[in-house]
């Protein structure tokens, strides 16, 4: 596994709420994650990220974290997760006290 994959394997386990949350009527959902498991991952000053997509694609983001890479791996990854972000405008945002946040911008 190579260094930009440590924080795949969690990001997996997330797609199903993800999913939930996009084909939900809702704009926005934040779900608070364990600060315990990104560490035991990696040990790191920062965790913060700020990913957002239009039409598939990352959108605004000139410097992507290896945590944000592997969130972005693995939407690719999933074929009916990237079927739902391919035609919108999303921004997912990982805060320092580890709540993940979902928004519809469009």
């Amino acid at each position: 596994m190579t260094n930009s994959q440590l924080f795949l394997s969690l990001w997996k386990n997330q797609l199903p709420t993800i999913i939930s949350f996009l084909e939900s009527d809702s704009y926005f959902k934040s779900i608070q994650l364990s600060e315990s498991e990104f560490t035991a991952i990696e040990k790191r000053n920062k965790y913060s990220f700020n990913l957002e997509y239009l039409n598939g694609s990352i959108y605004h983001n000139s410097e992507i974290s290896a945590i944000a890479k592997d969130l972005d791996t693995a939407i690719n990854n999933n074929s009916d997760l990237h079927n739902l972000i391919d035609s919108g405008h999303f921004n997912f945002k990982l805060t320092s006290s580890f709540v993940f946040k979902m928004s519809k911008l469009n």
